[in-house]
């Protein structure tokens, strides 16, 4: 069996003392937001980006603790959803609903992209060499090649997530069609070998190597071995909840954040599942966003209780 489900059984007190020497959490108040609800995190190995959703806009400096609120996120009648942050060069981009935003670390200035091809329902961007990939809830795939926008034609108009694979390869998670890998070079599609899979919503994924693991929508997580075109699930039985928001990978672990069961990690190597979740001490089990820094520390964004910083030391990091 290629990921046996072996859990730990851990007493009670030893998890709430693990979850003490290990984690430490900032509400959103703590960082000037208007909100606890964070959506999206980007680490640049200098600073924790954040975004809410209510359209909260901070960088936070950690270990010094300092923070600049540039939004704070005030709750309104326009939806500001924050649903990617994302890093290119030395700009930090902030993609809301109905706009797309970027900060120039260099000069420190704001300003607004105004040639999008759409102007609300905008879900994720991702920077690929020179182009440019938006992702669209109900206007579909587009592509930036130099100056101009393109619509892709595949795989459809709801699209959830992208993320960088191999090489110059593109995930595209789809809300009614599964996922896919894009080949930019040839203009050719993969999709998953797993009917199952091909029908879920899929949330969120990332890939290392060969293994290319993700989360759904009311189905759990999964792992789809690109090699030998297998894909395996992790149900409610093992994540806690089959609702996953967020989806991490590093050399040694895929980390899942669910809705309702804290973090999910997976060793890689040794098949073994640990988990952090209320019983460590979180103020809140829904994991909407994860990212990790240089120092091998993994950050979560919840929906209700701000930001929680994991140790890397807890994972032997």
């Amino acid at each position: 069996q290629l990921f046996p489900f072996d859990s730990l059984n851990k007493n009670d007190l030893w998890r709430l003392w693990r979850g003490r020497l290990f984690l430490q959490q900032w509400k959103g108040s703590d960082l000037g937001l208007a909100g606890e609800n964070i959506s999206s995190l980007l680490s640049d190995k200098d600073d924790i980006w954040a975004g809410t959703w209510t359209g909260g806009a901070v960088r936070f400096s950690e270990p010094l603790e300092d923070y600049t609120v540039w939004d704070p996120g005030v709750p309104s009648l326009a939806l500001r959803t924050v649903n990617r942050i994302r890093k290119q060069g030395n700009i930090i981009w902030y993609l809301r609903y109905g706009s797309l935003t970027g900060y120039n670390k260099r000069n420190g200035e704001w300003f607004n992209e105004n040639q999008l091809p759409v102007e609300d329902r905008l879900q994720d961007i991702c920077f690929i060499g020179a182009d440019t990939y938006l992702a669209t809830l109900g206007y579909g795939l587009w592509v930036k090649e130099e100056r101009t926008w393109k619509k892709l034609d595949y795989p459809g108009l709801f699209i959830n997530s992208l993320e960088q694979g191999r090489g110059d390869n593109l995930l595209v998670a789809t809300m009614d069609r599964g996922m896919f890998i894009f080949h930019a070079k040839d203009n050719t599609w993969v999709r998953s070998p797993s009917k199952e899979l091909n029908n879920a919503n899929i949330t969120a994924m990332t890939q290392r190597g060969k293994y290319i693991a993700g989360g759904t929508y009311g189905d759990g997580g999964f792992i789809w071995d690109t090699e030998n075109a297998s894909v395996i699930f992790f149900d409610e039985e093992i994540l806690g909840d089959p609702w996953v928001l967020a989806v991490l990978g590093d050399d040694a672990y895929f980390h899942y954040g669910t809705f309702g069961a804290g973090v999910n990690s997976l060793n890689i190597k040794t098949g073994e599942w640990d988990r952090i979740s209320l019983a460590e001490g979180l103020y809140s089990a829904d994991i909407a966003s994860l990212a990790a820094d240089d120092e091998g520390n993994l950050w979560a964004g919840t929906l209700g209780s701000g930001i929680i910083r994991i140790s890397g030391r807890m994972y032997g990091n």
